[in-house]
């Protein structure tokens, strides 16, 4: 087993891309699936290629894990390398 997916959280498409949203969604995909951020492994992100879109995604995830003083979680963007399928 590579991985278990608890659960998704999604971004609405009618909500601009800014970090106050990328943290709301991980903190309720962190309550739907009733864990901690500590309980992460790996975050796979949307990693368009758009600055302010890239900048805001990882804004908004430092603010949703920053109660974790040493964090140790991969991140990884399979769009990235291969673009929408």
């Amino acid at each position: 087993i590579y991985a278990i997916i608890d659960t998704i959280s999604l971004l609405p498409q009618t909500s601009s891309c800014d970090s106050v949203a990328v943290t709301q969604v991980c903190q309720r995909a962190f309550q739907i699936a009733d864990i901690e951020p500590k309980d992460i492994g790996y975050l796979e992100v949307h990693g368009s290629g758009v600055e302010v879109e890239d900048t805001a995604e990882i804004a908004g995830l430092l603010t949703a894990y920053q109660t974790i003083p040493k964090l140790n979680c991969a991140i990884g963007s399979v769009k990235s390398n291969i673009g929408h399928t």
